[in-house]
């Protein structure tokens, strides 16, 4: 494939026809945040967090869905991107009308204990991992009482392996994966 030359933050990038915006970013060391982008996954643009402005088009485009083009002009960091949309607001706004749909269908009851439902509205982000979690889908869950004396030492040895899962093997790759 040709070889495309684009601009960014008047930095000139050369990426092959067909590269991704945010691959282009990443290959020259210009860092573009997101939430929802996988290399090799369907793309989304659902966190909105890649918002750039290119030259030319009249909205901010996301970094992760836009294809780069031959003089294209891009710049990753302006006062419009930055009031575009904040930090994961789009998941926690979409989480809760989730939820509004759900109790105004009658699909479930009102959740009255305010740790239950900020636990559903906080420990639920599937920002990375895909869909939105419908409170219907896992209110009986929820509301399941799992408490038992033999389950703290399973959780504290699950927390164990966990975190050395993390420290001896993910630790160790990362710098292979970067």
């Amino acid at each position: 494939m040709a070889d495309v030359n684009i601009t960014v933050d008047g930095k000139k990038v050369t990426a092959p026809a067909g590269t991704l915006l945010i691959e282009a970013c990443k290959g020259v060391g210009i860092e573009v945040p997101s939430f929802c982008y996988y290399p090799n996954l369907s793309l989304q643009g659902a966190c909105r967090m890649c918002l750039v402005k290119v030259e030319k088009m009249p909205k901010l485009q996301t970094a992760c869905t836009t294809v780069i083009t031959e003089g294209m002009a891009v710049t990753t960091d302006s006062p419009e991107i930055h009031q575009a949309l904040p930090l994961g607001i789009s998941f926690f706004t979409f989480q809760l009308v989730s939820y509004v749909i759900d109790v105004q269908r009658g699909t479930v009851e009102v959740e009255r204990d305010p740790v239950r439902f900020a636990a559903y509205i906080l420990m639920f982000p599937h920002l990375i991992a895909g869909p939105i979690v419908r409170y219907a889908d896992i209110r009986n869950e929820m509301h399941a009482d799992r408490r038992k004396t033999s389950h703290v030492g399973l959780g504290v040895q699950y927390f164990i392996v966990g975190l050395c899962q993390k420290v001896l093997v993910a630790n160790t790759l990362a710098p292979l994966a970067d």
